[in-house]
């Protein structure tokens, strides 16, 4: 399959964005994503190389509009779910706000899940890993319509219909990029302006399909990440890889507070309860020594 054309990306953006909108409820919330919803990472990528996007990544401009959209998306699941603030300290020792989702019990949720198509990647890749957890976790409301939550994590919240809400970081397209780890995730569709940036280094990028590292403050996922590409024909280079581990070897990952942060979005299911297990045996060992 051929790569598609810009100006067709652009409607293509446009249509699935205006599918999202239209299914909100409450008019406030639907005017807050027109003015900020900006597409980056995954499905344009994607799209340029003609393939289908596994999902699409949706941020927001200011922190505000991550608030009400998230407590949105909340107010419909209601049962064990919160959205919180909260300060975490980067790898470069810097404290920066985060807002997150607070899962009471379990963490996971699903619903809509009758066609696995309209899975985001992380939410099909949950359920095929973990088959027997999924089942006795997963509620099945098949008549709830498009764009449906179906799964929260710290990082987002995942919709039927391929849609991701991205709620851990926001900004400008510059501000959320010093987040990215890799070049040829760094094209961006504005909605309400309709624009569509294909800087220079992305497309080279991805037309060699060579993955090009620029530095992130989550190294360790990023290196997790690289199997993923690798399976789909991309390739990186030694010196590519040495710049991950330089930063990784950066990290206290004794630290479950540093490995929970570093590894979010990464195998969630499996992760999570290693993390647990590590913060357990930490507080043994404090417990011990008092």
């Amino acid at each position: 399959m051929t790569g598609v054309r810009p100006h067709t990306i652009k409607l293509i953006l446009a249509k699935k964005m205006r599918g999202l909108i239209d299914s909100i409820e409450d008019e406030k919330i639907a005017r807050t994503m027109v003015e900020n919803i900006v597409i980056s990472g995954g499905a344009i990528t994607s799209l340029l190389l003609g393939e289908r996007p596994n999902d699409y990544d949706v941020y927001f401009k200011t922190k505000r509009a991550v608030l009400d959209v998230a407590d949105y998306y909340v107010e419909r699941q209601k049962e064990r779910i919160e959205v919180k603030e909260e300060s975490v300290v980067n790898i470069k020792g810097i404290a920066e706000e985060r807002v997150k989702f607070f899962i009471k019990s379990t963490g996971i949720e699903f619903v809509d899940a009758e066609e696995k198509d309209t899975l985001t990647e992380e939410a099909y890749k949950w359920l095929e890993e973990s088959p027997d957890e999924a089942i006795e976790v997963i509620k099945l409301r098949l008549k709830e319509g498009k764009y449906h939550p179906i799964v929260f994590t710290d990082n987002a919240v995942s919709l039927s219909n391929k849609i991701q809400i991205i709620i851990r970081f926001w900004g400008t397209p510059k501000e959320l990029h010093e987040n990215f780890d890799f070049v040829h995730a760094m094209c961006w569709y504005d909605y309400d302006r309709n624009h569509l940036e294909l800087p220079e280094e992305a497309l080279l990028s991805i037309l060699t399909k060579s993955l090009i590292y620029k530095g992130s403050l989550y190294p360790l996922a990023s290196l997790f990440r690289i199997r993923k590409f690798m399976k789909r024909g991309w390739r990186i280079s030694a010196g590519q890889i040495l710049k991950i581990a330089m930063q990784v070897s950066q990290l206290d990952l004794k630290n479950p507070d540093v490995l929970r942060e570093q590894l979010i979005g990464v195998d969630q299911a499996y992760m999570n309860m290693m993390v647990m297990r590590l913060t357990e045996a930490k507080a043994s060992e404090q417990a011990d020594t008092a």
